[in-house]
């Protein structure tokens, strides 16, 4: 029955497949026009339509580079309801600019931060608000040829490897894996568990390039941060875990060796009603209130946080998990960062 399905949406997928190809060859031989930054840009992507973790990379980037560099950061936003560039604060909410902007704003408040669906305007406006930057990270624009001249670092997750997908319909690729690999300056596969095999790694690796380098990175998973003013005081036997995102089930994995789990799966992005939260607290009523715990993502958090339902609630403990990642041989790619922004041919 799949193979039947997929056989016939095959000519959908190639003419999809073709279609962004020849996108991407009109940049390449510059009948369509692309715009070149004056300060050097890193940009942070994927083939496919999301799930690889892109938020935490960027908060990574940040990390490393923030120290050398005057460093700002530009989105899309997604899922926002606005439109044009917007400048974030710490007071942003996430309908404005977007759930992971937010979430990288409240950790980072002293970098510059911005959303624009046009990432020229947004370079451009940026640089009259700060002319003073030497750097700006661009979250989920690999697939923006529009602008050229970026280091281009491009995810894939490991255990759904874009060398092992289709474009969509039958996959989740935006663009055949082959033509689109070839724009990446290094890949990252993340979402790796702690240990791989030095073969299975070269398989990885080759299967990239075998002249550009690839990363290993994983999750790093921190000390559980509390939503509510209600804290347990006796050992957690059961935890409601509600998750928007694209694929929670690294998480899942992670959690289920220490407690039973009860996953409430929405959508990635995922907008959150009073309704959403009533069947929750329904869940959670049917274990031991003294010892579950309602457990939510770092990016769902920054949503949820500005529900009075959630921030008022004295009778249910919400907790939220942050997540770092640990890179193998993290000092060699930013290295190669560094000497990219170092060689970069500045413009007026």
């Amino acid at each position: 029955m799949i193979a039947a399905l997929k056989l016939f949406l095959l000519p959908l997928a190639i003419l999809y497949g073709l279609i962004t190809l020849l996108r991407t060859s009109l940049f390449r031989w510059g009948i369509l026009k692309a715009y070149k930054a004056p300060i050097p840009t890193v940009i942070v992507g994927n083939l496919s339509l999301g799930g690889t973790g892109k938020t935490p990379h960027v908060e990574w980037l940040i990390r490393s580079l923030q120290s050398q560099y005057k460093i700002a950061v530009l989105s899309r936003g997604y899922g926002r309801k606005t439109k044009g560039f917007i400048e974030l604060s710490t007071n942003s909410k996430a309908d404005e600019v977007g759930d992971e902007p937010k979430q990288i704003k409240q950790k980072f408040p002293e970098v510059p931060f911005a959303v624009c669906e046009k990432r020229k305007v947004g370079i451009q406006e940026l640089l009259k608000l700060y002319p003073d930057l030497e750097l700006i990270i661009l979250d989920d624009a690999m697939q923006h040829l529009a602008v050229s001249g970026g280091f281009v670092m491009m995810l894939s997750e490991f255990h759904k490897p874009f060398f092992k997908d289709w474009v969509v319909p039958i996959g989740r690729l935006r663009e055949f894996a082959w033509s689109g690999k070839k724009r990446a300056d290094v890949c990252v596969y993340t979402k790796c568990p702690k240990s791989i095999d030095a073969p299975l790694q070269d398989i990885y690796a080759k299967a990239f390039s075998s002249e550009k380098p690839s990363y290993f990175s994983r999750f790093v998973y921190g000390e559980w941060q509390a939503l509510t003013n209600h804290s347990l005081t006796n050992e957690i036997k059961q935890v409601v875990l509600v998750t928007g995102i694209a694929n929670p089930q690294p998480l899942v994995n992670a959690l289920e060796s220490q407690y039973p789990i009860e996953l409430v799966q929405f959508s990635d992005h995922h907008v959150y009603s009073e309704k959403d939260i009533e069947r929750i607290h329904h869940i959670f009523a049917n274990f031991d209130a003294s010892t579950t715990v309602v457990l939510t993502t770092e990016k769902d958090a920054v949503k949820l946080n500005e529900m009075s339902s959630i921030v008022n609630q004295n009778d249910v403990p919400w907790c939220y998990l942050p997540i770092e990642v640990a890179i193998e041989n993290e000092s060699e790619l930013i290295n190669k960062i560094k000497n990219y922004v170092e060689s970069y041919t500045r413009s007026s």
